[in-house]
């Protein structure tokens, strides 16, 4: 049992945005590998054209599971950690730029270090958006980090953006 504090999400609309980053690919359950992606992204995005200040994403596409290639195997999903653009011009050799659609978000927000924060994203998934009565699209899904993030601080904070069908 999570020992997690999970304040109900805010419901908020987002316009679509721009970003450019680095993709990999993991299997659900085994994102150990993001941290280390994130420490070989942060070197480069001076690289980045038309970039936005003091904001960076993690963005998380679930791909679809093909029954013919991997019967009962796990889903997997695409993770990009990468920064907003205004525009994407010109993409970094090895980095991917993508628009993330817009939407109506259930905004959770982490608050404390980032070695917490895989358990708030087991209470979101495990129950926190059920228990707020959302269900997600399947759209792709993001982390915010902004000014007030703070890597290990317990002041940090990170918000989460699922997005789901509007409450009725």
């Amino acid at each position: 049992m999570s020992s997690v504090r999970l304040d109900p999400p805010v419901i908020v609309t987002r316009d679509a945005f721009h970003v450019v980053g680095l993709r990999e690919r993991y299997e659900q359950g085994k994102q150990m590998g993001i941290p280390a992606q994130w420490d070989r992204f942060v070197p480069r995005i001076d690289e980045i054209a038309n970039r936005s200040v003091h904001r960076t994403y993690g963005v998380c596409v679930c791909e679809a599971r093909d029954p013919a290639s991997s019967p009962g195997g796990p889903p997997h999903f695409q993770y990009t950690a990468c920064a907003e653009v205004s525009a994407i011009e010109r993409v970094p050799d090895g980095m991917i730029g993508f628009t993330v659609p817009g939407g109506t978000f259930a905004v959770f927000t982490h608050r404390g270090p980032i070695s917490e924060f895989g358990a708030t994203i087991q209470a979101v998934w495990g129950g926190g958006l059920a228990a707020a009565g959302l269900t997600p699209t399947g759209a792709p899904d993001f982390e915010l980090y902004d000014e007030r993030f703070c890597g290990g601080g317990e002041g940090s904070v990170v918000e989460i953006f699922i997005p789901v069908v509007p409450r009725e």
